[in-house]
């Protein structure tokens, strides 16, 4: 039992799973913020404001919005919801979306990619 008195189960990994009030497993990160496991079995980090925050295959923290659709965060921090169509659209300062164009779509991307091997590959000089 954890101090809150909430049951946490061994993840496989060995790592700490709490289960959340839902009754969803929700596995600590390494950095100690709650993970939750989404129905598909990718893990949901939940942000400081308590939204949750898939994780895309990438690695890149994808927030899931009010309405439940996926919101990545560009590497600058600001979030990029993705329209149903798959497109990108990067939330405005104000909050409004902003759809990106292809050219800017595709930086992202790279930008994306670029985050995602940068993070994997140990960098040597």
């Amino acid at each position: 039992m954890s101090p809150e008195g909430s049951p946490v189960r061994m993840s496989p990994e060995g790592s700490p799973v709490r289960m959340s009030p839902e009754g969803s497993p929700v596995r600590m990160s390494p950095e100690g913020s709650p993970v939750r496991m989404s129905p598909e079995g990718s893990p949901v980090r939940m942000s400081p404001e308590g939204s949750p925050v898939r994780m895309s295959p990438e690695g890149s923290p994808v927030r899931m919005s009010p309405e439940g659709s996926p919101v990545r965060m560009s590497p600058e921090g600001s979030p990029v919801r993705m329209s149903p169509e798959g497109s990108l659209v990067r939330m405005s300062p104000e909050g409004s979306p902003v759809r990106m164009s292809l050219e800017d779509e595709h930086q992202a991307r790279l930008e994306d990619e670029h985050q995602a091997h940068s993070d994997r590959v140990p960098w040597s000089e």
